[in-house]
């Protein structure tokens, strides 16, 4: 964490304690910090930590006194998915912030507590109940922090199998994405683009979400590959999909501009996927706005003044 960020969220804890005279410590604390990463919005964040992450707030009565109404609400709602209530999948859009929080409370009693930790308050049924969290959620950030870590405990069996049918692969996947990435820094570099590049294999739950959507094996799987160009401007990001179109051979039917015509959660990408000595690697380029909206959602960009108007 940078200096700037640590001062920003130290300013952050010391007002909420002030307007909520409530000292704020713990896992609740850790979980705010994360948290405030995905909104600034004051009712939320005092959810974040005044909430029970290990299982149902009880005290209702007392948060209803002194927080409020709102607060109060975001806490049932809490309780609801705590219960595994099926209706939030109805209004997943609407309920994602606080979806979010229940995942990040997931995130962070890991960090604390370790898988072991993590069961003992969520059992398989309530770890089922989250993946299906995850298997909904566009945020990066929960795809590649939390997703195989969920799955793993529910499928440990089919974890396990999945993983080393990856891992046969990885050599020759690395070697091509290696290959790829030099080459394009080079061409870059020409045009004075200078972007940060990152290489990521596909999640163990998002390979077992796409065989049994499309029916296919493991074998079928053929994205488990892909790079994440980001820069600063946004006309970079078409430069950059030019010269690749220029030196690569392209799938004309996986080019997808969600810059143009972005997704209804706000996310930007331009999406095409290249092949090389057999292996496609999925391309996504975008700026780092919009990396940050793909990472915590929409409101991750808003500034920290809007603190004061939650």
């Amino acid at each position: 964490m940078n200096k700037t960020s640590t001062i920003s969220n130290r300013e952050l804890i010391r007002n909420l304690e002030k307007t909520t005279n409530f000292k704020i410590g713990g896992i609740n604390l850790q979980i705010l910090e994360f948290y405030s990463k995905f909104t600034l919005n004051h009712r939320l964040l005092i959810t974040s930590f005044v909430q029970n992450p290990y299982g149902l707030t009880t005290d209702l009565k007392n948060i209803r006194k002194k927080f409020g109404f709102c607060v109060t609400q975001n806490i049932i709602t809490l309780n609801d998915i705590q219960r595994l209530d099926q209706k939030i999948f109805k209004d997943l859009d609407g309920l994602e912030p606080l979806t979010n929080l229940y995942l990040v409370n997931l995130m962070m009693i890991i960090k604390n507590r370790g898988y072991g930790g993590l069961q003992k308050y969520y059992p398989k049924k309530k770890l089922k109940f989250a993946l299906g969290l995850l298997n909904q959620s566009t945020l990066s950030i929960f795809k590649e922090k939390l997703e195989d870590d969920i799955f793993s405990l529910v499928y440990p069996k089919k974890f396990t199998r999945y993983l080393k049918k990856r891992k046969l692969q990885e050599k020759e996947y690395i070697r091509n994405m290696k290959n790829i990435k030099q080459s394009l820094e080079k061409k870059l570099a020409k045009i004075k683009i200078k972007p940060l590049i990152f290489s990521r294999l596909k999640t163990i739950s998002s390979i077992n979400k796409k065989m049994l959507q499309k029916d296919i094996l493991f074998e079928q799987i053929n994205d488990i590959l892909g790079l994440r160009i980001v820069v600063d401007r946004k006309k970079d990001c078409y430069r950059i999909m030019e010269i690749i179109l220029s030196n690569w051979a392209v799938k004309n039917d996986k080019i997808k501009d969600f810059i143009s015509i972005p997704k209804e959660n706000g996310y930007q990408s331009l999406h095409l996927t290249i092949e090389t000595n057999g292996i496609p690697i999925e391309v996504q380029i975008r700026t780092f706005k919009m990396d940050k909206i793909a990472t915590y959602g929409s409101a991750a960009h808003y500034n920290y003044k809007l603190f004061y108007n939650g």
